[in-house]
């Protein structure tokens, strides 16, 4: 899949001698399968800059700005993805040569960690801001690492089995077909399989961009623990907040809070790779709860179908409501002492919420533990997009935030002129004010 990419540069630059870097810039970018839209000069106005921003990203997938001084730009920025300017030291933990300069809250800092001194990339929903001379060694030391992620591909094998059958899915960049293996006499109890487990595994496996297995194990952990690397440093919480989940409760006493939506999504991928690293041992299905609405979209019923079969999954659908149906869960289990949440501080009612807490007295108890609680709506979407994570087709109409089709609508924001009369809804990773998150839901 090809990616469109957008270049905006600061008219006060010297563009001549921008020349010769931005095509290489461009080169590059071709080669790692990004469609080059155009590279475009612009005045050094806030209100231009604000315009190029937001239309860039909506028209591409990623934006950079070339910008040596960032004076009025980070401040345009802002404004696009309302946000405001913070100190960089109270984003996060870690050390920075940015340390003590104002970007924007939401922002990550991708650095190079060398004895090559080079200004780091701002980088959020996206947008890469460059303030660094020289584009070339920026390219090779800071962005090709981050932005060849999005568009890397990688051959896939998953293998079942199904009693004494072996089946074998096999999707590369040559050939997409199901191989089966099996003795004649097991022909018809195969072909009963493949009808209605098999017909889901391919259509999920169609969905697969990247590996589930050790290797994408291997990136997200390699990822998460480079420490000096502010824009995984997120990451790095998360499954530190799992590891220590699974460590005090153990994983047969741990279920997942699990609806289909794009946060749980995010916390299900994590939570696997967590177990596979350190719990290969661990056979059981993973239990998840699923709270269903009334008048659930199909669409979201049909993604939990694919990724429990996928994933071999126990899906325990719960029709009451979330109190009642934890009650009824939780009285046939009562081995469950701990559930895993895609929570964050933007959903309603959980902006005191802590990472790890008790449900309130009144009700069935068990400890809530929230991994992804200081993620914001661009760190979900970074997410599923760098590793290749799939999720339910609804975001890619319009929708940001599911509930049912009763009080779920797309969303407002997100619908986007075409020429004088098309319009069009644009995928949920191109909201930029992620405030907007929930403006689809009633």
């Amino acid at each position: 899949m090809s990616r469109s990419i957008s270049t905006l540069i600061l008219n006060d630059l010297n563009v001549s001698a921008l020349d010769c870097d931005v095509k290489y810039l461009s080169e590059q970018l071709n080669r790692l399968h990004y469609t080059v839209s155009k590279v475009t000069t612009i005045e050094r106005d806030p209100n231009t800059i604000s315009y190029e921003v937001e239309h860039g990203l909506k028209q591409n997938d990623f934006l950079i700005i070339i910008d040596y001084t960032l004076k009025d730009t980070l401040n345009s920025v802002c404004n696009v993805f309302n946000t405001e300017l913070v100190l960089v030291q109270s984003i996060n933990e870690r050390n920075t040569s940015l340390e003590g300069v104002m970007v924007p809250k939401i922002a990550k800092i991708l650095e190079y960690d060398n004895s090559i001194k080079l200004s780091p990339v701002i980088y959020l929903g996206r947008l890469f801001i460059i303030q660094e001379p020289n584009l070339k060694l920026v390219f090779e030391n800071i962005l090709r690492e981050y932005i060849e992620g999005f568009n890397y591909k990688i051959s896939f094998v998953k293998q079942f089995y199904f009693k004494d059958c072996d089946i074998e899915l096999n999707n590369s960049n040559k050939c997409n077909c199901l191989q089966i293996n099996c003795n004649k006499e097991n022909e018809d109890q195969i072909l009963e399989v493949k009808s209605f487990d098999l017909k889901l595994l391919i259509e999920y496996q169609k969905k697969i961009k990247k590996k589930y297995g050790n290797q994408l194990t291997k990136e997200v952990y390699f990822l998460a623990n480079i420490y000096n690397k502010n824009c995984f440093y997120h990451i790095h919480k998360a499954i530190e907040c799992i590891e220590a989940c699974f460590k005090q409760y153990k994983p047969e006493n741990i279920f997942l809070s699990f609806n289909g939506g794009k946060d749980c999504t995010v916390l299900l991928h994590l939570v696997l790779c967590v177990l596979k690293r350190h719990y290969p041992e661990f056979k059981e299905r993973l239990i998840c709860m699923y709270i269903q609405s009334l008048n659930p979209f199909h669409e979201v019923n049909s993604f939990i179908d694919l990724i429990s079969n996928y994933h071999n999954l126990e899906i325990v659908t719960i029709t009451k409501g979330v109190k009642e149906g934890l009650e009824i869960f939780l009285e046939d289990r009562p081995h469950l002492k701990a559930c895993l949440m895609g929570t964050r501080r933007s959903d309603p009612y959980s902006e005191h919420l802590n990472v790890c807490q008790m449900t309130d007295s009144s009700w069935p108890q068990v400890m809530r533990i929230s991994p992804l609680l200081d993620w914001n709506y661009s760190d979900i979407w970074d997410y599923l997009l760098y590793f290749q994570v799939p999720y339910c087709d609804l975001y890619d109409q319009g929708y940001t935030s599911l509930g049912s089709i009763n009080n779920t609508i797309k969303n407002p924001s997100l619908l986007y002129k075409i020429g004088c009369n098309e319009e069009v809804y644009l995928p949920a990773y191109k909201l930029l004010d992620g405030s907007k998150e929930r403006d689809g839901r009633n």
